[in-house]
């Protein structure tokens, strides 16, 4: 995550990871009833997660409707390591560089 002139912060994981960044607290997504009562916070909640499971099956009316086999996570310990590096005028290819890195 950067601003326009590369000073950010970024997430370099091992194995891959799954980030995603919002401007909204996870208060503000739990309690918001409608996508309309969302109001952008001043800050930007930034989630780092190893892997994430299907939310469904091949249908969208069963509250019992389980996502596919292949889109499970079986019940077991997960581990896994990430890097977070403070970013200055930085260039893709500089991101590029520390993302390859491998962690220790």
């Amino acid at each position: 995550m950067t601003d326009t002139n590369g000073n950010g912060l970024m997430a370099a994981g091992m194995p891959l990871l799954y980030a995603s960044a919002w401007p909204y607290t996870q208060e503000m997504l739990d309690t918001a009833r409608h996508l309309n009562e969302l109001i952008e916070a001043d800050c930007i909640t930034f989630y780092i997660d190893y892997r994430q499971m299907g939310l469904g099956g091949n249908d969208t009316w069963s509250w019992v409707s389980q996502p596919l086999p292949e889109y499970l996570l079986p019940s077991k310990p997960y581990t896994y390591s990430f890097r977070l590096v403070p970013l200055k005028n930085s260039t893709t290819d500089q991101m590029h560089e520390v993302a390859i890195r491998r962690l220790p």
